[in-house]
């Protein structure tokens, strides 16, 4: 066990070459690993494994500590069978794909317990969780397989750090480290904040957050102090297909701890007049509710380099308190359908942008993409049409809508023939210094 402890150095043989065993020890790796994961073909598992358990069996229990031998993982078809396949209670396995729930409590707990191999982004929160498994003597990270689910440049040294105090706030990300919330007195019965008296009477008030920018003078740091001050600072009251509209223009500037203009931030809200049409189909109540997580990551890539979002009312359900955004379409079902008329709990219009920033972020990595490098100056957001929670959207590129100063990158977000949101970024790349 104290070789798999210790180890620095792993040296992985297919479990298809049974010649090169002993050869891989005699390299003097601090550890060797057999594989029957990545070097075995779906086809040769099953032989592998019947090549690899005689070995183990017969082999020198001095080589067989400095040898272990990589499984499948929990989900696959083979994963019991290489499980069962231990030779003895001191053989060292390595479990890949490690999380919580993910097999490790049917390892045991003999005297040389396994390795847990952290490679995926459901592994990684669950680090603590895995390595306190009875049969866990070690975590290993598995970046690259890690950075491959994630569509990020495994180069990148920087693409998995945690932020931490002192880092810079990234582009959007005050909506959450600023929020505030509003007395609870304050709140109308659809859990907006009642911004009246300036709001004109509206019975069956609707609001959303439809459109604004967000100008980055220099950077909000993590941990540090800053000062906000918000003012309306016009109120206009129009007619529409809709009915009667009243849009609201609220202005946000943050200073940080030298008083110093860091960021500032224009949001239009738009509020309608829109009762509830009495011959609508409503949704049906659900009856039942599923154990099971309802959608995967938040934001995931496809094999072509698409992002796509999926929601659930768990993410819409965490976002809400995460900006202090009480709106009840978010979170309430029978609200959002029953009274609103909504066809489902509505995305927050706030999330559709940061997850856009996001893929800025990651854009380097994105196929057939140029990369958009340097520091985020200027962010305008547009949404255009309600996302219902479950649908997948999908991030793409767009056409921008007019010429501006710098450089640029237009994304959008759509389902089917809806585009729900439009975003703009806008870079500042310093000038080439000449030689």
């Amino acid at each position: 066990m104290n070789s798999a402890i210790s180890a620095r150095t792993l040296l992985f043989v297919p479990a298809t070459r049974p010649e090169r065993f002993d050869k891989a020890l005699a390299a003097e790796p601090d550890l060797g690993v057999i594989d029957l994961k990545d070097a075995v073909f779906a086809e040769a598992k099953t032989a592998a494994r019947d090549i690899v358990k005689p070995w183990r069996q017969e082999a020198d229990p001095a080589l067989r500590s400095r040898m272990a031998v990589r499984i499948n993982g929990a989900g696959t078809p083979w994963h019991s069978d290489d499980v069962s396949a231990r030779a003895a209670p001191d053989q060292i396995l390595m479990v890949p794909q490690a999380a919580a729930g993910a097999g490790l409590e049917n390892l045991g707990d003999g005297p040389s317990p396994s390795i847990a191999l952290i490679e995926t982004a459901a592994g990684a929160p669950d680090a603590r969780t895995v390595a306190a498994a009875p049969s866990v003597c070690r975590l290993v990270f598995g970046s690259f397989d890690l950075a491959a689910e994630l569509g990020i440049d495994p180069a990148d040294r920087n693409a998995l750090a945690q932020l931490s105090t002192g880092d810079p706030l990234p582009p959007l990300w005050h909506w959450a480290a600023s929020a505030s919330w509003a007395p609870s007195g304050s709140v109308g019965a659809d859990g907006h904040p009642a911004i009246a008296p300036f709001l004109p009477s509206l019975p069956g008030r609707r609001g959303m957050f439809a459109a604004g920018s967000v100008d980055l003078h220099a950077d909000l740091l993590i941990g540090s102090t800053i000062l906000r001050e918000q003012q309306v600072s016009s109120v206009c009251t129009t007619s529409g297909r809709s009915g009667d509209l009243v849009i609201v223009e609220v202005m946000t500037r943050l200073f940080d701890e030298s008083s110093a203009l860091c960021v500032t931030e224009r949001q239009d809200l738009i509020y309608w007049n829109a009762v509830a049409s009495p011959t609508r189909n409503y949704p049906a109540m659900p009856t039942q509710v599923d154990s099971e997580p309802l959608s995967g990551p938040l934001l995931s890539r496809d094999a072509s380099g698409n992002w796509f979002l999926t929601t659930d009312p768990a993410v819409l359900m965490r976002f809400s308190p995460a900006t202090a955004n009480t709106h009840r379409i978010h979170y309430d079902y029978p609200y959002a359908t029953w009274i609103k008329g909504y066809e489902g709990l509505v995305v927050h219009g706030p999330l559709m942008s940061i997850v856009m920033a996001e893929v800025v972020q990651l854009e380097p990595v994105m196929s057939n993409t140029p990369a958009v490098s340097g520091a985020v100056t200027r962010v305008e957001h547009r949404h255009r049409a309600p996302l219902f929670c479950g649908a997948d959207a999908r991030v793409e590129r767009a056409e921008p809508e007019r010429e501006a100063p710098g450089r640029q990158l237009n994304l959008q977000l759509r389902s089917g023939d809806t585009i729900h949101c439009g975003l703009t970024v806008t870079v500042h790349q310093p000038a080439a210094v000449r030689p």
